[in-house]
């Protein structure tokens, strides 16, 4: 790694000319190379911009800041300031990944208050269900002390150890369950929301509606109690009449009201969620919202939002949950070491304990880390904590040996993440439509840029960062990190998203007689990286096309020299200066991430060496070889012939 990054360093100064050739822009200031090591600067990521809105308060289009990394060359050379040096720092990160490094994850999964749910926290983190039998066992946990807890005596004593530091704040009574029960007929459910309404003063509600014999009906009612100048007093005096308005409207119907109590409260925004769950699920029949329509399960995280706006209480956290994640395949005891470097650095006063579960494919740590620090302080996690205790991750990893480096969701145009509740939901087959394209998405890790207006220079610039990473490796001799990079670049292309001043290049397609297909050292240069290429005769001279997916997309044809063949880019082709000889261009195509295709190998016609005869077949797409052929260069091309291929030889075109 550290020879690879001293190798970027030496080739930083030739950046500017090959970007200059490829987005057709004037070569930036030359800017020298940061360690990849030191602290980042807090940035926005797209979370921000999304929240801002585009338009300006004057009415005046909103303009989010433009790095200076970009700024126009000055008429003397200057020494490169620290900022503009930090700025170089995403190209180092994506060149780094485009070379096969994971990227760094943390993310805060929970949090929890009270002892109870500390508890509960410190008891997932210590135990797993066994495969075979099913029962949970013990498994260790390591505090920031280096001491081992082995099983719930142990976890109990930590408990009580951290309690001392746990908020004393009293918890307010923000929603309230009544419980109503009376006599009559059964009503519309508009009917007893109105009833409601005016016995409760317009505050948020919602109810159940439950027979519960012959003219015996209960109603269950969630009421906001502490919304913001709306608080509805616990007293004796103030339920008294709520419950006299209510008795008096139902009596105007018939109906008697025989039991008025409130039997449970909850508190801040949870207790808002879990009240109106409970509704929703119909536990006491069907539930209504105020205004007498249906409550169902996928309005439960709207509503609590809507009531959460207006109650304003919250539940300071005592403990904060957050996960620590990395490929399958990576040294675990490596990874475990690297996390337990980066609590003591980034969280130092803090208490915490890491867990290493190892029930999924990937490797991951859980952390529990107390807010409350020694000297007092609140622990308060901000956006750009998060990015730095990335950077931090991915530092100590590769102390370790572990090639990883610290990204933005923004530079994989990664999906929104989602939370426990959004899973739940779906799990359970009750989530809107809008919570399911958000979880799949995120669990297919699908590439989605957000089409917000304030993100679309964000993402221009960004894809500029990975056109100069690509030319970075380019020029390192990097070719198959080179192809990757330039796959991000199509992918952010795909969807109308370019750099400054990069022209949307045309689709690259050949036709023709495959003449050769092999691997050798790139453009046959000694020494360079091995990569696949084809020679195409075009019936106006012969065209040489190198890429790392052709081995991919000529193997899954089942194409043959001599075949006749349509060769198509499904991405956008990146023509860039030859190595060997700068006056002369070649086209180098790359090979996009997550297994999508970059080229297409379609047989127009198929070269047999059985009766002479002639086969034509229409445009195909590639279909499976009966026998793999990476290397078809020394095929014979005497005695050949034409026939036509069959129909199951062959799968419809694209």
């Amino acid at each position: 790694m550290a020879g690879f990054l001293d190798e970027i360093a030496g080739v930083a100064a030739r950046v500017e000319t090959f970007r200059a050739a490829y987005t057709r822009t004037p070569p930036r200031r030359s800017l020298s190379l940061p360690s990849p090591f030191a602290a980042p600067a807090a940035e926005d990521d797209e979370d921000e911009w999304r929240r801002r809105r585009a338009p300006g308060s004057q009415g005046q289009p909103h303009t989010p800041p433009v790095s200076k990394r970009w700024a126009a060359t000055p008429s003397a050379p200057e020494a490169a300031s620290p900022s503009q040096t930090a700025d170089l720092r995403p190209i180092i990160n994506k060149a780094i990944l485009a070379t096969g490094a994971q990227p760094a994850l943390f993310k805060i999964i929970s949090g929890a208050s009270g002892a109870r749910r500390v508890g509960a926290l410190l008891n997932y983190l210590g135990t797993r269900e066994d495969e075979r039998t099913g029962w949970k066992h013990d498994i260790p946990i390591v505090t920031e002390r280096g001491e081992v807890l082995r099983d719930g005596e142990d976890r109990d004593a930590l408990l009580d150890d951290w309690q001392s530091r746990f908020s004393t704040h009293a918890k307010g009574k923000d929603v309230g369950r009544f419980v109503i029960e009376h006599t009559g007929s059964d009503l519309a459910p508009s009917r007893i929301a109105e009833m409601l309404q005016e016995a409760f003063e317009g505050r948020r509600l919602a109810f159940a509606m439950e027979s519960t014999g012959e003219d015996a009906n209960t109603l269950q009612v969630v009421v906001a109690l502490s919304a913001r100048g709306h608080k509805l007093p616990l007293s004796p005096k103030a339920l008294g009449q709520v419950e006299t308005t209510l008795a008096t409207r139902l009596a105007e119907d018939g109906h008697e009201v025989s039991r008025f109590a409130l039997v449970q409260t909850g508190h801040a925004v949870e207790g808002v969620r879990y009240q109106l769950g409970l509704l929703a699920e119909g536990t006491w029949g069907p539930g209504f919202d105020a205004s007498g329509h249906r409550l169902t399960p996928s309005q439960v995280n709207a509503q609590t939002r809507v009531w959460g706006r207006e109650i304003g209480s919250y539940s300071p956290r005592d403990v904060t949950h957050a996960l620590f994640s990395a490929r399958e395949g990576t040294d675990p005891d490596a990874f475990f070491a690297a996390v337990q470097a980066v609590m003591d650095r980034e969280f130092a006063g803090h208490r915490w304990v890491a867990a290493q579960h190892h029930d999924k494919g990937h490797v991951h740590v859980h952390v529990a880390m107390v807010h409350k620090s020694e000297g007092g302080e609140r622990l308060r996690l901000s956006k750009a904590d998060l990015a730095r205790t990335r950077e931090a991750i991915a530092e100590a990893a590769r102390e370790q040996g572990i090639s990883m480096v610290a990204t933005r969701r923004i530079d994989l145009a990664a999906s929104r993440p989602f939370t426990a509740a959004h899973a739940e939901l779906v799990e359970r087959g009750v989530a809107g439509e809008a919570t399911v394209r958000r979880v799949e998405a995120k669990r297919s890790r699908a590439f989605a840029p957000e089409p917000h207006p304030a993100l679309q220079e964000p993402y221009a610039q960004v894809v500029d960062e990975w056109a100069t990473a690509n030319h970075v490796l380019r020029i390192s001799q990097q070719i198959q990190a080179a192809a990757v990079a330039a796959g991000w670049i199509d992918r952010f292309a795909q969807h109308g998203i370019l750099a400054p001043g990069m022209a949307q290049p045309e689709r690259f397609e050949l036709m023709g007689e495959l003449m050769r297909f092999a691997s050798a050292p790139h453009e046959f240069e000694k020494g360079a990286q091995g990569n696949s290429y084809a020679v195409i005769d075009t019936g106006q001279g012969e065209k040489t096309v190198w890429s790392p997916d052709l081995a991919r997309a000529v193997t899954e044809a089942g194409a043959r020299a001599g075949d006749r063949v349509r060769l198509r880019s499904i991405g956008r082709d990146a023509v860039i200066p030859s190595q060997k000889d700068p006056d002369r261009t070649i086209t180098v195509v790359h090979q996009a991430p997550a297994g999508q295709r970059t080229w297409e190998v379609h047989i127009l016609e198929r070269w047999t060496a059985r009766d002479g005869a002639k086969e034509v077949g229409a445009a195909t797409g590639p279909s499976a070889p009966s026998r793999p052929s990476p290397d078809v260069a020394n095929e014979p091309k005497q005695g050949r012939s034409w026939g036509r291929a069959r129909d199951d030889d062959m799968e419809p075109g694209l």
